[in-house]
């Protein structure tokens, strides 16, 4: 496995720079998730595009939009019949992807872990990606596949991470503009925490969110094995944060309200996402070749 490591940064990880280039490109695998309001869509949430080679020596990848469960839904059990995916598109405007909803069922297209508190879900779709200035994560970023994985990869509390998603009160106007946040590791804690009489396998940074950064992808920092320059990969999936309280925070539920924001996000490790992806749903799915849900574009109204 040490060997492994080995190969794997040296070969497939992404070398990490602070270059406006290099951000530029991970900003396009974001993407804003839209719901329909009164009188025009809303923007509600953070969503990302993951590709998955089914193939190992194919260069086809099967695409999926990966986000928070919870921003899917309009309360605790009930989903959305549809969302609305804001892209931007070679045209320099952004447009939208019109999905309907199906978590169960024989047309399915919204897929889970199989552990109900893991709070992902994960669509397959198919776009035409050529017609977008949109991309999607390689599998190389998924390489942490267990929770020791990120002791491994030197990856532990004060590591530099930084995640991109939709800021409420600035969303872009002809295009979708993502923000991008900074912080570090606060912990990876070593059992499940305890919340709603619930336990959930979390990572917590410390780096603040608003709600509608729910879904954003983390990124992390490795050191390379020249100990000079750094690797990046995908840590998890901000699902939310704790609330501050009276008595000194020790009320952790989760809230999506601003108010009394502890500047502790939670985040689902991304070996949580790779069970889905990696999945027998999944597996089955690519194997049959199932059905991808694309709906025409949209231009904003």
């Amino acid at each position: 496995m040490k060997k492994l490591f080995f190969i794997l940064s040296a070969s497939f990880t992404v070398a990490w720079s602070a270059t406006a280039q290099n951000m530029q490109q991970l900003k396009t695998y974001t993407a804003f998730i839209y719901v329909k309001g009164d009188t025009s869509l809303v923007p509600k949430a953070t969503c990302f595009f993951v590709g998955i080679n089914p193939n190992k020596d194919s260069t086809k990848y099967d695409t999926y939009l990966i986000t928070a469960k919870h921003n899917l839904r309009y309360n605790d059990v009930s989903f959305y019949d549809s969302v609305y995916i804001r892209v931007n598109d070679k045209r320099l405007r952004s447009v939208f992807i019109h999905i309907k909803l199906t978590p169960d069922g024989k047309e399915k297209n919204v897929y889970f872990n199989k552990d109900a508190s893991v709070d992902l879900a994960v669509i397959p779709l198919k776009l035409g990606w050529d017609t977008l200035a949109a991309g999607y994560l390689h599998p190389y970023y998924l390489n942490l596949t267990k929770k020791d994985d990120f002791n491994k990869f030197q990856i532990r509390q004060g590591t530099d991470i930084f995640y991109i998603g939709l800021f409420d009160w600035y969303q872009g106007v002809k295009q979708l503009e993502p923000i991008v946040r900074f912080g570090k590791i606060a912990m990876i804690p070593k059992a499940s925490l305890i919340i709603n009489r619930q336990k959930i396998d979390l990572m917590l940074i410390d780096c603040r969110e608003y709600g509608s950064s729910e879904g954003a992808p983390v990124y992390c920092k490795f050191p390379a094995n020249d100990g000079k320059s750094s690797h990046l990969l995908l840590a998890g999936v901000v699902c939310g944060y704790f609330r501050a309280t009276d008595n000194a925070g020790i009320d952790t539920n989760i809230l999506n309200s601003p108010i009394n924001n502890d500047g502790i996000t939670c985040v689902v490790p991304v070996y949580q996402l790779r069970d889905i992806l990696y999945g027998e749903e999944l597996r089955q799915y690519r194997e049959k070749q199932g059905k991808t849900y694309m709906i025409k574009l949209q231009t904003p109204r």
